[in-house]
């Protein structure tokens, strides 16, 4: 059995939260799933199977592991009330 945390970029609301731990639980081998949403975090445990197919069904649900070096930016950027920028 193994543990694993995943960083995702967008977990804002306690839907989101359901979703994607009704989403992970449906894959096989997947045995806990819990979700720290102030830190972005998704830790799974699981047996049996890959990292890569619980990220793929993440991506699937709609999110994404979070590859930034400067998150706060990230998360700025990507905010529901960020402005769109317009480049001359």
């Amino acid at each position: 059995m193994e543990t694993e945390k995943v960083i995702i970029t967008n977990i804002l609301f306690k839907n989101d939260e359901l979703t994607i731990k009704k989403g992970l639980l449906k894959l096989n081998g997947v045995i806990e799933v819990i979700i720290e949403p102030e830190n972005n975090e998704v830790e799974v445990t699981f047996e049996h199977i890959d990292r890569e197919k619980i990220i793929n069904r993440l991506y699937a649900l709609g999110y994404f592991e979070d590859y930034t070096e400067n998150r706060l930016l990230f998360q700025i950027t990507n905010s529901p009330i960020a402005l769109p920028l317009r480049w001359n």
